[in-house]
This record gives structure tokens, C-alpha cells and sequence, in this order.
């Protein structure tokens, strides 16, 4: 009876261990455990087996939660790192596109409208002087080689007007009206639409510089090609393309009737092209 009883109670030992038994079964177990010196002994032999399982298994599953977690953090940095890349290079992207935007606009809109205006632009080797009044405009170029030549938009012809200094050479030639007349801002930044605005913005590395004490973005397309705009009022005020550099000022409704006046031709070689 005994031992049918012992092998009850053993058959119980790994749900008792478990927890799994009632409340009922547990106080019978303990119970014949308390007398049963052969079932106690099965029931210590299991629950040293069980814990040695569990101390040879724990150690591997910590270490593997510590790796899993390393490596979680790792990639939540490369994340994070990307996206704050992602954000930088978006939003220089939508800065560059605003600032060119702008700049297309305030050209197109307002600056190729403007038909009063003085133009002083120097170069390194020519000082380049415009003038323009309504549909009358008069350029004028003194270059370092001691040459002034003139271009004149008259009403209904156009002139081309020569001095050479150091021969005396005077010539001045008449041709019908066709030359396109002079205007604010001759950017080589051309009317975009938003793909070609993407594209400009995309390939560009716009800067901030000071120009003659004007705070300005620096346009730079490539190693040829860079235009200086003014922040206030995206005025160009600089242009270097190539190995030719510009420094640009200009003067609004200033210019009169006096200043785009005929220049005297007195002493010069005459000639008309009538095509």
C-alpha cells in the first residue's frame, strides 16, 4: 500500500514542483513528504535537477538579451543618424530652392520690368556704364587698352560708336533697330519650372558672403560660374563667369532725357548699314 501510494505522490512531484496542483493535493503531498522519506528525497533530487538546468540556461539567455539589446541600440543610432541626415539634406535642398525661386521670380516679375535705371559694372580689365530711359538706352566702355566705345538705342535705329585712343581712330555705324536693349539683372540663371528648380538646387551650393558691405547669397553653380544676390532685395551685385568678374552698381529712376542723349559725332568716320 505504501509503495502505490509513493508512486502517486512521485507521479505529482514535477506538477507540485510546477505549482500546477490544487490546494487540496498540495496539503496531501506535503503531508506524506513530511513522513515519506523516500518520496522527499526524489522530490530534493528534482528540484536540484531543475535548478542546475536553469543556472546552465540563464547565462545564455542573459547573454543573448545583452547582444539583441546592443545591437537594438546600434541600429537605433544608425536610424537616427540617417534621418537627421535625410532632414539636413532635405531641408538645404528647400532652402536652396526657395532662395533660387526668389530670385527667378524678383528677375522675371519685377527687374526685367524696369526701364529706368543706371548700370556701373567693373571688370578687370573695362568699366561698363548703362543707361536707360523708357525705350532710349546708351552704353558706354572704356576699356584698359585706351578703346571707348559706345552703343546707342535710339527710337527707330541703333549706333555703335568707336574711339581708339592712341591711333585717333574715330568710327561710328548706324544699323536698324534690332539690338535687344539693356536690362536689369542679366542673370544666366534663366526662368525655371519646378523640375528645372529642382535640378538648379540639386547641383548648387548656396552660401552667405559680405559684398561691399552687403549681405548676400553666393550662388555656386560650379568653378566658373558664380553670381552674388543681395538678401534684401535679390539684387546681383557680383558675377564671375569664367575668368570674367563683375562688380555691378546700380542707381533707380535716375537716368534723364540729357543723359541717354546722342553722343556728338563730330570727327567720326561715319558709316550705314541699312541691313
Amino acid at each position: 500500500m505504501k509503495e502505490k501510494k509513493c508512486k502517486v505522490i512521485q507521479d505529482l512531484l514535477p506538477n507540485y514542483i510546477e505549482k500546477l496542483t490544487s490546494d487540496e493535493t498540495n496539503m496531501y503531498m506535503e503531508e506524506h513528504l513530511s513522513n515519506c522519506v523516500e518520496c522527499s528525497n526524489v522530490l530534493n533530487n528534482m528540484q536540484e535537477e531543475l535548478n542546475s538546468n536553469v543556472s546552465k540556461i540563464e547565462p545564455k539567455e542573459v547573454d543573448y538579451l545583452k547582444k539583441f539589446s546592443t545591437k537594438l541600440k546600434l541600429l537605433k543610432s544608425i536610424f537616427i543618424i540617417v534621418l537627421i541626415l535625410m532632414l539636413l539634406f532635405i531641408g538645404n535642398l528647400t532652402r536652396k530652392m526657395y532662395i533660387i525661386g526668389q530670385y527667378d521670380k524678383t528677375n522675371t516679375r519685377y527687374y526685367s520690368t524696369i526701364t529706368n535705371f543706371y548700370a556701373k559694372i567693373i571688370e578687370e580689365n573695362a568699366i561698363i556704364e548703362i543707361w536707360r530711359k523708357d525705350d532710349i538706352a546708351l552704353s558706354k566702355v572704356i576699356s584698359t587698352n585706351e578703346r571707348i566705345e559706345w552703343t546707342y538705342w535710339g527710337e527707330d535705329s541703333n549706333w555703335t560708336i568707336c574711339n581708339e585712343i592712341t591711333s585717333n581712330h574715330k568710327e561710328a555705324v548706324k544699323f536698324p533697330k534690332g539690338l535687344p536693349i539693356p536690362t536689369v539683372q542679366n542673370s544666366l540663371i534663366q526662368p525655371l519650372n519646378i523640375w528645372g528648380l529642382l535640378s538648379f538646387a540639386f547641383n548648387s551650393k548656396i552660401t552667405t558672403e559680405n559684398v561691399n558691405s552687403e549681405e548676400c547669397y553666393k550662388i555656386h553653380v560650379d568653378e566658373l560660374f558664380e553670381e552674388y544676390v543681395t538678401k534684401k532685395d535679390f539684387l546681383m551685385i557680383k558675377n564671375i563667369n569664367g575668368s570674367t568678374n563683375q562688380m555691378i552698381h546700380y542707381q533707380f529712376d535716375t537716368v534723364t532725357n540729357e543723359d541717354v542723349k546722342m553722343p556728338d559725332l563730330a570727327g567720326y568716320d561715319i558709316k550705314e548699314i541699312d541691313e
